[in-house]
């Protein structure tokens, strides 16, 4: 008698109606497993997981609730089975099964745990939990690497934790010539990250580089809780830094992780050891940050500039800063506001201007004379007022429904209180601030913009990249107000932080960061070396100034630096 031959069936258990998602049943066969022989696995498929171009992934639940993940492995490539020497790596499955050259994996979840399920037990953990499972993938991997093999193909639903260890499943295929071209249909915001090498029809084998490189999407993913969006049109490389998604997530691990996620793979890591030692020496200053630094002073210094080749369009420089230093010198206050308006003429100044009056009372109030202050609380008060200032001023001079396009008025916003070691920062806008060291420049502030947003919120990498405005403010101080008493909706974001001895704060708007250089990674860069020379705050926030009009001064400069110091020195 014949053995009955192993099959794998989907079919869509309902017709989608009145927009549903159709649900989809898989049947496999078992060939493996501690079941009957000629036993059936059934189960409907409720969610596909990031994966690779010639490996599907999907979890599934059965009659009785159970989770399972099914790997589907089509043989676009002669598929390799992973050779002995790396059986420590290798997680079993739980039943297998084919049908001609497709493979089937499935792993039953109740007993095992991946990275992604323990990420979402509790939501954000903390740096030194996911560097401990960090080290321990690391020390997997490398392992992997010293039997002269590489493993790429894993994600955060393939990485099995174990008290001891680390074990990898649903990667039948191992060690392959990559020969295979990246499906259109894999181009999402969660997608397993393949190396921009290993996309089109170039033929080539997995090595370190292309290791680290998801490895460091890996990283991404347990710090902000999303795959990186990656997408040709920034090279592959991560669109946004991991804390866009956790901004209360400390600063430190975006530096590393965009080196190891490099579009070039020569500008990527050496090892893994070495990745590993940049996130531990950043885990340091996480929790050296943790403790308030009291003796320390701070150089500061803001300025700004019309642009050279603005003020032929408008002559009034919509770009406000203030700086406001107590008697001591422990507490600071400076505002970085960039004035919203028409493309010629507005009303953007008289928006920047206002925030300057509401910091200026705010300060006088409170900042200036007040031995304990709640710096959250006065940022807060500050863009509130400023926001309210601004909606009284329309209200009064414009029509309420109708206002000139050339009196459109709003203002970016960037309000740092430093207190006594402590940098509190609220954001609302595009304009930046940055955190620069010897060896680090990591962005502090997310941009409130449809692209951010759109990204934040889901959207393909491709269709926030490509809207033709992209770059638009979703948010600013401004909001329309119809009635006095109504909420006018301000929402914004505050950062706090405790500063070292050696770090350079910088609050700028987007004349500078667009003018520099010829795009974001080049100003980045460029920026970075400027605040890492020696010398005076006040000839850093020149030196900006005057590159950016070098650079065309398209658009009005604004800048606040603080270089903060031992008090000794």
């Amino acid at each position: 008698m014949e053995e009955a031959p192993s099959y794998a069936i989907f079919t869509m258990e309902n017709e989608p109606s009145s927009g549903e998602d159709a649900h989809y049943v898989f049947a496999l066969t078992l060939e493996t497993g501690s079941v009957p022989e000629g036993a059936s696995l059934e189960m409907v498929l409720v969610e596909q997981c990031p994966s690779f171009d010639s490996t599907l992934l999907w979890k599934g639940e059965d009659a009785e609730g159970c989770s399972y993940l099914l790997g589907v492995h089509f043989p676009v490539s002669s598929p390799r089975v992973f050779p002995e020497s790396c059986d420590f790596a290798v997680e079993p499955p739980d039943y297998t099964g084919s049908i001609g050259k497709v493979m089937f994996e499935v792993y039953a979840l109740s007993h095992r745990e991946t990275l992604r399920m323990w990420r979402d037990a509790r939501g954000s953990r903390s740096p030194s939990e996911l560097y401990d499972i960090f080290s321990h993938i690391a020390h997997v991997l490398e392992r992997v690497y010293r039997t002269r093999h590489a493993l790429i193909r894993f994600s955060p639903d393939t990485v099995v934790l174990r008290p001891d260890t680390v074990t990898f499943m649903a990667l039948y295929s191992f060690d392959l010539p990559w020969s295979e071209r990246c499906a259109e249909a894999h181009a999402l915001l969660e997608m397993a990250p393949i190396p921009p090498e290993f996309r089109g029809y170039m033929r080539q084998r997995t090595a370190m580089p292309q290791c680290l490189y998801v490895f460091g999407g890996l990283v991404y993913f347990a710090v902000a809780g999303a795959m990186p969006p990656l997408g040709e049109e920034f090279g592959y490389e991560p669109a946004i830094q991991t804390r866009a998604f956790q901004p209360a997530f400390p600063i430190g691990w975006d530096g590393p992780i965009f080196r190891a996620m490099s579009g070039n793979p020569g500008m990527r890591y050496g090892s893994l050891d070495a990745f590993m030692r940049d996130l531990g020496d950043a885990l340091e200053l996480m929790v050296r940050r943790e403790t308030p630094q009291t003796s320390l002073c701070y150089d500061a210094a803001v300025d700004t500039h019309i642009g050279i080749t603005k003020c032929l369009r408008c002559p009034i420089n919509q770009d406000a800063v203030m700086m406001k230093r107590s008697d001591d010198g422990g507490r600071l206050l400076l505002v970085v506001g960039d004035g919203v308006s028409t493309s010629t003429y507005g009303s953007g100044d008289i928006a920047s201007g206002m925030l300057l009056q509401a910091a200026e009372s705010v300060w006088n109030d409170e900042l200036s004379i007040s031995e304990e202050i709640d710096a959250h609380a006065c940022v807060a008060r500050i863009l509130q007022n400023a926001n309210e200032r601004i909606c009284q001023y329309i209200r009064q001079e414009y029509s309420s429904f109708s206002p000139m396009p050339s009196e459109c008025m709003g203002t970016t916003a960037l309000v740092a209180i430093i207190d006594h070691g402590r940098l509190t920062l609220g954001s609302i806008g595009d304009s930046r601030a940055y955190l620069v060291r010897t060896d680090t420049m990591e962005c502090i502030t997310r941009d409130h913009n449809l692209f951010t947003v759109g990204l934040l919120n889901g959207l393909p990498l491709e269709m926030c990249a490509n809207h033709p405005h992209a770059g638009s403010l979703v948010q600013c101080l401004g909001y329309y107000i119809q009635d006095s008493d109504s909420d006018n909706g301000l929402s914004f974001d505050v950062y706090a932080m405790n500063l070292l001895p050696g770090d350079t704060v910088l609050l700028t708007t987007d004349g500078v960061l667009d003018y520099i250089a010829c795009d974001m990674a080049e100003s980045e860069a460029r920026i970075a070396e400027i605040l890492r020379k020696s010398g005076p705050a006040g000839g850093k926030c020149l030196e900006l100034i005057l590159q950016a009009n070098m650079g065309g001064g398209g658009d009005n400069c604004g800048v606040a630096v603080v270089c903060v110091e031992e008090k000794s020195a």
